[in-house]
């Protein structure tokens, strides 16, 4: 007898993405993007994704996580007021986001803290 069904099935590939009124976007395989709705009166600048980690931030330091692809959301607390203008993970646990100006914050416990790297 062979494995349960669960342990063949694919990861679905969701791509994300900000529309240019800065609402999120998710787009399954084969299907047309759809609002995701985060918060109210936010419009976000930046969006990035890791294995249903998903992260969004925007305006005045303004981030959000999800840890369940995208279905519920937690503010986050970041040391910035300044615009956040790109996200990237290597994994869930280290990430970087850039902020309007340059400036570069790090994690590495998956966005409990957040550090700002120094430049040299």
């Amino acid at each position: 007898m062979g494995p349960p069904l669960a342990f063949l099935a694919k990861p679905v590939a969701v791509t994300w993405n900000i529309s240019p009124d800065g609402q999120l976007l998710r787009k399954l395989p084969g299907e047309e993007p759809q609002t995701v709705w985060v918060a109210n009166d936010v419009r976000f600048r930046a969006v990035a994704s890791i294995r249903g980690e998903v992260w969004a931030g925007g305006p005045g330091g303004i981030l959000y996580h999800s840890s369940d692809s995208g279905t519920t959301w937690m503010k986050v607390a970041f040391p910035s007021t300044q615009d956040i203008t790109a996200i990237s993970f290597r994994n869930r646990r280290e990430g970087a986001i850039t902020v309007a100006g340059g400036d570069r914050y790090a994690t590495h416990d998956g966005g409990q803290s957040w550090q700002e790297e120094k430049k040299f």
